[in-house]
């Protein structure tokens, strides 16, 4: 089996953000024009509905905000992006997983749990706080797409994870060649996503394997899923099936007292969103 294979026979993809990669391309250009950026998103009345409805939401402050142009005065750009990447990441990433034992809306908030730790993690390091976010939210795509493909079945998978202790990655591999996280960069390169979002994600279980340029962002996803694991933002049942190296945590630049005070700060940002984690269904 090979991921083209995947991609050609799953039965049901994901719906494709489409605006999200060409958002991403415009938060990072200085020269943008931040009315292109609002008119992406004023396309799609269903998309600018959820994304106000976020934005008036308790993490935010509560004030109501009556149209896109009031939310990017009040919150930015960047946090409006977020708020974007939420809706289309709940659209991907809301079903369940039974061969997981994911329920419905558990994948979403585990990966919208990991995208504001890689958010965290980007400001401590000084890296693209939007491309860790996004890289954070749909790191887990390849979940969803295996577990609609009929040839795949994770219950083998999670045999040699529990029996044999393996890493999830790594027992993907050994019974089908192919792992999720290379499905999910595949997928999102089809997607027009850049390499600076795919490549990490790809490289999410063995960063260091990862071109240097890209590795520090593939060593904060590895990181930044263990810590969601440890704090308990983790349902499925691969939750413990992963694990971090002392040469990730080198790589970025971390030693183990700011480390702690990570681990300390990730707990307590993830206690601040709650009401967005608590956001299950369609808005």
């Amino acid at each position: 089996m090979n991921v083209q294979t995947v991609l050609e026979k799953v039965e049901k993809l994901p719906p494709a953000p489409a605006v999200l990669p060409m958002l991403l391309r415009l938060l990072s250009d200085t020269d943008s024009d931040p009315g292109e950026i609002v008119g992406y998103i004023k396309v799609d009345p269903s998309l600018m509905a959820q994304v106000l409805k976020l934005a008036n939401s308790a993490y935010f402050g509560g004030s109501h905000v009556y149209d896109l142009d009031d939310a990017v005065g009040r919150i930015g750009y960047r946090e409006v992006y977020k708020l974007v990447a939420m809706v289309c990441g709940r659209e991907m990433l809301g079903d369940k997983l039974p061969d997981l034992c994911i329920e419905e809306g558990q994948l979403w908030e585990y990966s919208l749990a990991t995208g504001y730790v890689m958010e965290l993690l980007a400001g401590h390091i000084g890296t693209d706080i939007s491309a860790a976010y996004t890289v954070g939210i749909l790191h887990s795509l390849g979940k969803v797409v295996l577990s609609t493909y009929r040839e795949f079945d994770y219950t083998r998978v999670m045999d040699l994870v529990e029996n044999r202790h393996l890493p999830l990655a790594q027992a993907e591999r050994a019974i089908y060649g192919v792992t999720n996280a290379q499905v999910a960069s595949t997928l999102l390169r089809k997607w027009k996503f850049d390499d600076e979002v795919t490549v990490p994600i790809e490289y999410q279980s063995n960063p260091m394997g990862a071109n240097e340029e890209f590795r520090k962002m593939a060593c904060m996803l590895n990181l930044s899923i263990w810590t969601v694991s440890s704090l308990g933002h983790n349902h499925g049942k691969d939750s413990w099936a992963f694990e971090v190296s002392e040469s990730t945590v080198e790589a970025i630049g971390i030693d183990d007292v700011r480390l702690q005070k990570f681990i300390i700060e990730a707990h307590e940002k993830l206690e601040e969103i709650k009401d967005l984690l608590d956001q299950k269904q369609p808005v």
